[in-house]
């Protein structure tokens, strides 16, 4: 009878705690991060052989989880956090293309060609002149607004990446912070447990994290340590800017490339060297190199400027970086070098020496995507002593020049952290160059191409005496002292990239009836190819100026249409382990009531049994009075 009253009063007890968590349970069904509490009941265990136990024990109160479904969980929603972030990157670069009936690049470019074709009509109309120098004036201005939206679009994405390890080093704290609270506990507290996993949810969206919950606590970004027990590692953003350097070197790199082509230099002949189709010097043989002030230069680096530093087979490489490092254009973009330089040990650039030819280096001076240019080296064969007229075009070293680019990654004590998904991978990777990701350097190329070929077709052409048809931009030089005729500089465009582009409104007074008959062909012309570079009419995927742009805008839709397929299918994936982890973790209302009943029962039943055996125990003692 006495065993009886233990057992219902160790009931009453374990029934009275599930009805207090239940009602806990029920209060923060909408607090965040809170996970339902569940009560640890076992039987009390027996004495000796007491076959009928001693009643129920409450235990822990434990969070209820599901540590496989959490990690998975906190996988997919990384995964779900990128794609959503590179939707929201996509649509604000398809705004920036958007296209109306009465207004985009579209309908620009058809009002350029219009107004080729009212000029051909009559040349000399100053209406149609005026109209033409305006419709290619919006034409460039249009392109240069796009572009520079994107490049807006970018330098916001890198501040708000910024923001982001910021934020990402505040959840480290605190998550640190909470460790320390744990850590001065016997039993860890579930408010604590609860903000910490509220704090790894919140962390997964910026990266991919891994997280052991053991003794110590441990989490990892990318493979790397970022939370030990109380002890953090801080991030930052790390940006790395390679400078573009062409070199004009042979294969065994230490003789100059340019000397198999060119043979032996006589009197006519000269070099061409073009930096962004912009600015030009010309290297005639037998000449000096000049200043702007027209005063001659010393190019064989004796201070003395004699007969030696006139320009022959001798001297043109040393010729070329002197003349590039005195053009006021050029010097501000690039340093020309007769060779590779070294560095002293204080980081100072050694000159090369002049006294010897060796190969043309030229290297931005701007590190990075900023001070990226185009260069182009020609030899015109003159004839005159030879008898032979041609031009012949020089290629850098692709495989010894460097290329420019920029890189933004996340890094931690100077050290990459290498990322595979989140909000903070995908904007680094529209940050980098060279990433096969990078859509916003992608969306520039296109751009860029459409102005390199608007300034080649623009800037000369050709007539074929075999069939009389054009022969259009760089190929039309390429091609001279050939079955050519009418061979003719229109420069109406320069630049080699939209950055560069201009329009020259004075080279319209020069145009011929025979530059606008050439002209009003563009814009039926199908086979022009945008491969920043000769003109190819017979590539796979030469196109009108028209079409390359609209297929430009489908392009840039497919891409946000499959990411956002991909973050659709994301998105469940991610909702069907939430579905799963969340019948685990989640307070059911229905259920916790079917509990509040369960318990109030018991709770009943245990206080009734005690009634009763007071009752018993009464009448026992009455008996024996």
């Amino acid at each position: 009878m006495l065993n009886s009253l233990n057992i219902a009063q160790t009931g009453l007890n374990t029934s009275k705690v599930s009805l207090e968590n239940v009602t806990n349970n029920i209060a923060n069904e909408n607090t965040p991060g809170y996970k339902k509490r569940v009560v640890e009941v076992s039987e009390i265990g027996h004495i000796q052989e007491n076959s009928t136990g001693r009643g129920s024990a409450v235990g822990d109160i434990l969070r209820a989880t599901s540590d496989y479904l959490y990690s998975n969980l906190m996988n997919e929603g990384t995964k779900e956090a990128y794609y959503n972030e590179l939707s929201s990157l996509l649509g604000h670069v398809e705004s920036i293309f958007q296209e109306t009936d009465k207004a985009g690049l579209s309908k620009t470019i058809d009002n350029y060609f219009k107004a080729v074709d009212d000029l051909n009509s009559n040349r000399e109309d100053a209406v149609f002149i005026n109209n033409y120098i305006t419709q290619a004036n919006n034409l460039v201005n249009d392109l240069k607004k796009m572009y520079a939206a994107i490049e807006n679009a970018e330098a916001n994405t890198l501040e708000s990446v910024k923001l982001d390890a910021i934020e990402v080093n505040n959840i480290l704290l605190e998550i640190a912070s909470i460790n320390k609270e744990i850590g001065n506990q016997s039993i860890p507290t579930n408010d604590l447990l609860d903000r910490r996993d509220l704090l790894e949810k919140q962390l997964a969206k910026y990266v991919d994290i891994e997280v052991n919950k053991g003794e110590p606590y441990e989490l990892n970004i990318g493979g790397q340590r970022a939370v030990w027990h109380d002890n953090v590692r801080t991030f930052s953003i790390g940006e790395e800017f390679v400078a573009q350097k062409n070199k004009y070197v042979a294969d065994d790199g230490t003789t100059s490339s340019l000397s198999s082509g060119v043979g032996v230099m006589d009197a006519d002949d000269k070099f061409v060297f073009t930096l962004n189709n912009v600015g030009t010097i010309e290297l005639k043989f037998g000449d000096y190199v000049k200043d702007s002030q027209g005063n001659n230069l010393d190019i064989n680096g004796d201070s003395i400027v004699d007969a030696n530093d006139m320009i022959d087979n001798t001297n043109y490489v040393r010729a070329l970086s002197v003349a590039i490092n005195n053009d006021p254009y050029m010097n501000k973009l690039v340093t020309a070098y007769n060779g590779d330089y070294t560095k002293d040990i204080d980081g100072n650039i050694i000159t090369p020496d002049l006294t010897l030819e060796r190969y043309l280096v030229l290297e931005a001076k701007t590190a990075g995507m900023d001070g990226k240019f185009e260069s182009t080296l020609e030899f015109q064969r003159g004839g005159a002593a030879t008898g032979l007229e041609e031009n012949i075009s020089f290629e850098k070293n692709s495989y010894q020049s460097k290329e420019a680019s920029d890189e933004v990654y996340l890094q931690s004590i100077d050290q990459k952290t290498q990322l595979s998904s989140g909000i903070i991978q995908a904007k680094l990777e529209n940050l980098t160059t060279n990433s096969n990701s990078n859509r916003y350097q992608e969306y520039k190329d296109l751009l860029n191409s459409f102005a390199f070929t608007l300034t080649d077709i623009h800037a000369s052409y050709a007539v074929s005496t075999d069939d009389g048809s054009y022969i259009y931009g760089q190929d039309a030089f390429d091609n001279v002292g050939t079955n050519l005729q009418n061979e003719k500089k229109m420069n109406l465009f320069s630049g080699s990239d939209v950055k560069s582009l201009q329009f020259n409104s004075l080279a319209v007074n020069d145009l011929t009836q025979n530059d606008l008959d050439y002209l009003v062909t563009f814009q039926h012309k199908n086979n022009f190819s945008f491969e920043n570079g000769v003109q190819n009419p017979d590539s796979n995927n030469a196109m009108s100026f028209s079409k390359y742009f609209q297929e430009g805008l489908v392009k840039i839709s497919e891409d946000k249409e499959n990411n956002d397929f991909l973050l659709d299918s994301q998105k469940s994936i991610t909702q069907s382990l939430s579905n799963n982890y969340d019948e685990i973790v989640k307070v059911d209302k229905d259920q916790e009531m079917l509990n509040l009943v369960k318990f109030q029962a018991a709770y009943e039943a245990s206080a009734k049994i005690i009634t009763i055996v007071d009752q018993l125990l009464q009448t026992l003692l009455g008996i024996k009075r």
